[in-house]
């Protein structure tokens, strides 16, 4: 752990091929060290990765909780939208898809807490305001699907479901959706 610098981004970007990334936008940057510290190493960091090209880079005394809220969002759209087809905003005009959503969501946040991870956020309503901040976006997951790709459901609602095996906690619609996308990528 002592190697380890964590982060998050909200750069745009895809991969066009392996080596070959599209940088589609600047969303800007905040790294950290696991144990909350603000060292020198992350600081040097911080001015390497605070460029025009890349955006802002802060440093943030609980990256983990960045990353956990992060990965909620991803936790609430994601498998949703590649098993529907819907588009982010569209997750929030059907009763059944919003239903799925927040369990999704809460489910994780009770093993955040499990975990003792500070989030920001502390119920659905954040990954909420992104289906509609980005209520046109084909989620990444769903694009992976449409292009039969394999995609990041185990490190998503998959990681929902391990650690929530590791801690007594059930995740029952977790497992369900990371069971669906496992199908659909066999299908493929």
């Amino acid at each position: 752990k002592d190697q380890i610098i964590a982060g998050t981004s909200a750069n745009g970007a895809s991969m066009i091929e392996p080596g070959k990334i599209n940088h589609a936008g600047n969303g800007g940057t905040v790294i950290g060290e696991i144990n909350g510290q603000i060292t020198d190493r992350i600081k040097k960091l911080k001015e390497m990765l605070d460029t025009e090209k890349l955006g802002p880079c802060e440093v943030s005394d609980n990256v983990m909780g960045l990353i956990w809220d992060k990965l909620l969002v991803n936790v609430g759209i994601n498998p949703l939208t590649a098993i529907t087809g819907l588009k982010n905003g569209e997750l929030l005009e059907y009763k059944e898809t919003e239903e799925i959503l927040e369990n999704l969501v809460n489910e994780g946040i009770q093993v955040a807490k499990a975990l003792g991870i500070k989030l920001k956020y502390t119920g659905p309503d954040h990954c909420k305001n992104v289906c509609k901040a980005t209520s046109e976006n084909t989620s990444s997951m769903l694009a992976d699907v449409m292009n039969k790709r394999k995609t990041e459901i185990m490190n998503i609602n998959g990681a929902i479901v391990r650690e929530g095996k590791k801690l007594g906690i059930p995740t029952p619609v977790n497992e369900v959706m990371t069971n669906l996308i496992l199908l659909k990528e066999k299908r493929y």
